[in-house]
């Protein structure tokens, strides 16, 4: 048993929470094709495997902070979901994507890192291990995104 917040969750609350948490990003991600910003390939690739379509935009790309900055603000006016590890590294380039685009007036999302750092933590601290979790999180995801779950099948 797990102690979050006050609430004893076993694995699969804790799955449920962050499958729920998901099905609200993909919507998002897929109606209003607002960005996800992760930090590398694996992630992008655990998210696919989610079933989002959508824009997910790469902070690893082999281009300074303040390039990949600028072209996310000039390619998407939306809100901007920042989901990076839930671990030392992935906190600081949180902070440092949450202070830079905020200095811009550009609106974030930050609900799902938390969300799934408080869900997923006992399994794993980063996202690019969601793709070892699909087989369990994607029916999650798809019972609360059903519009979504029509258009991804499980990989």
């Amino acid at each position: 048993m797990d102690q979050v917040k006050g609430l004893i969750m076993d694995k699969q609350e804790r799955f449920e929470a962050a499958g729920t948490a998901l099905a609200e990003a993909r919507e998002l991600n897929r109606a209003e094709e607002m960005p996800i910003l992760v930090e590398g390939k694996r992630d992008a690739r655990a998210l696919r495997s989610l079933g989002f379509l959508g824009p997910i935009v790469l902070v690893n790309q082999g281009r300074p902070l303040g390039e990949v900055i600028a072209k996310l603000i000039e390619t998407y006016p939306q809100k901007i979901i920042l989901l990076m590890d839930w671990d030392r590294t992935g906190g600081r380039l949180q902070k440092e994507f949450r202070e830079r685009l905020r200095s811009l007036d550009r609106p974030i999302d930050e609900s799902l890192r938390k969300k799934l750092s408080i869900a997923l933590t006992p399994e794993s601290r980063c996202v690019e291990a969601m793709y070892k979790m699909a087989d369990f999180l994607k029916p999650i995801i798809d019972f609360h995104d059903r519009e979504g779950a029509d258009e991804h099948p499980l990989p």
